[in-house]
This record gives structure tokens, sequence and C-alpha cells, in this order.
């Protein structure tokens, strides 16, 4: 008999290949149906994985280095709680068949070795060589690396110190925030006749020296009242060197209720002739 908290901390430190079996089946009745959650999940995350199983034992697994970066990083954004368990050690574990505990190592060397390092997954197959997800965090900012293939295990976490120096030494993060500050959203029928403008992540990460070059560019939609905070009121196109970077939802910053019926009317009034005009 074994805990969850126990399963856990097998597969994230140790690499439990039974742990992940017992803990599928013990969540969805079968590995079967789990991985199918797995699928689901996936694909819920646009991301081009496919998975037959639940440790990643089988060849016909299907993964890009780049979705599973964007895996972990929903998975850290998701579950931040969940690091706790990928930056131990080590995990010991007493059987009851046993008078001493069963103690063993994690293969992440990086824990050891690299400044900020915890996490995130080893995992070696011999069509597919050493792998390695790494994860660090220096002055507040967590950076994800993904190493497939590599040819020893202390080859991949000199694969890994690489990437992660590289985007630490050559990118900077830019908060946006600042450019939506004074930016405001029309709205109709409301009892204020503005909304202001946020987005869910205002943190993107450009190359280092060209932080000034970062501009947006604003749409929104045509607003009634009542519009709800946090709800998407356009899309916010964000340059970097007048390229398009990339573009997210544009949300509303606060509440707007609904106007009284003098405003609701005049609003209305406003925009029957408005729409006139454009006809004309």
């Amino acid at each position: 008999m074994v805990t969850i908290e126990q399963l856990l901390t097998g597969i994230a430190v140790v690499s439990g290949n039974d742990a992940c079996v017992a803990l599928a089946e013990a969540l969805a009745g079968s590995e079967e149906v789990y991985v199918g959650r797995m699928n689901d999940k996936a694909k819920s995350l646009n991301l081009d994985l496919h998975f037959v199983d639940v440790h990643g034992l089988s060849t016909e697994n299907e993964i890009t280095a780049e979705d599973i970066a964007i895996l972990v990083h929903h998975y850290l954004k998701d579950h931040p709680e969940a690091i706790k368990y990928h930056q131990q050690l080590s995990f010991s574990y007493q059987p009851r068949s046993s008078k001493t505990p069963i103690v063993q190592t994690n293969r992440n060397g990086l824990l050891r070795a690299y400044d900020g390092a915890d996490g995130l997954k080893t995992g070696h197959l011999q069509v597919a060589g050493f792998n390695l997800v790494g994860t660090a965090v220096q002055n507040n900012r967590r950076l994800i690396g993904v190493v497939l293939g590599a040819e020893s295990e202390s080859k991949r976490e000199q694969e890994m110190t690489t990437l992660l120096n590289y985007g630490y030494r050559n990118f900077d993060l830019v908060n946006i925030s600042r450019l939506l500050e004074d930016k405001t959203a029309r709205v109709f029928k409301g009892k204020q006749s503005q909304v202001g403008m946020r987005i869910s992540e205002p943190i993107i990460t450009v190359p280092k020296g060209i932080e000034k070059s970062v501009s947006v560019g604003i749409q929104t939609k045509e607003l009634e009242a009542p519009v709800e905070q946090g709800s998407q009121i356009g899309v916010l196109s964000i340059y970097v060197e007048d390229q398009l970077s990339k573009q997210v939802p544009l949300l509303a910053a606060e509440d707007v209720a609904r106007g009284s019926w003098y405003q609701v009317m005049w609003d209305s009034i406003k925009r029957f002739f408005q729409d006139l005009i454009r006809r004309r």
C-alpha cells in the first residue's frame, strides 16, 4: 500500500514507471483511459503530441522538443506547487518487507550543478537516447529547456547548461502593461463609456538590446454593457522591431454595468445615426 504522495514523488524523482501505471489506474480505472485523457489534454493545448502509454517506454509515443516545453510551461503555471517533487535530490521509501529504506537519487544532475535549477524530468530509451527537460530560476526568471537524443547523461546535462546559459545571457523580459496604461475601449449603454484594457500575460521575452522596439496594435470589438472584468474585448498585436511577434486576447480591466434608461436610449440613438452614416 502506497500513498498518492509517494507515487507522485516516485514518478518525479526516480522515473517510477510502475508508479505511473498505478496512479493512472487509480485515477481513470485503466491505463488506456488515462492515456486518452493525456491526448485530450495535449489537443486542448494545440500541441503536436501523441501518447500510447503513461510512462513513455513505447517507441510509438510521438513528441517534439518545442511542444514538450510548452506542455511544461502550462504544467508549472497551472500547478506551481508540483515543482517541490521535481527539485528533490533523492527519494526514500520504506517497504514493509525491509528493515531499511530504499533510497534512490534524482538522475537530474543539474539540480546539483546549475544555479537555480529545480527540475524537471529525465528520460532514456535505447532508441531515443538520453533526454532531459530542464528548468531553472535566476533573478525571478524561469527558463525551460528540452534536450532530446543525447549520447549520455553527462552530454544531456552539458547541452542543457548551454541552452539555459544562452537564454539568460541573450534575452530580456519586457512588461508591456505600460503600453496599455492610457488605453481604453468604447462601451455603449454603460454607466461609463470607456473600459480599461489588460492582457493575461504582460511579460514577453525579447533579444537583449531591443527592449525599446516593442510596440502594440489594438483592435477592439464593438462593446455593449454589461461588460465583465476579464472578458475578451479585442485582440492585441505585439510587434518587435516592427515585426509581428504574437497576438493575444485583450481583456476588460474592470466591470462596466448597464447604464440608466437615459444612457441606453441616448447611446441607441447615437449608434443608429453612426450606422446610417457608415452605410452612406
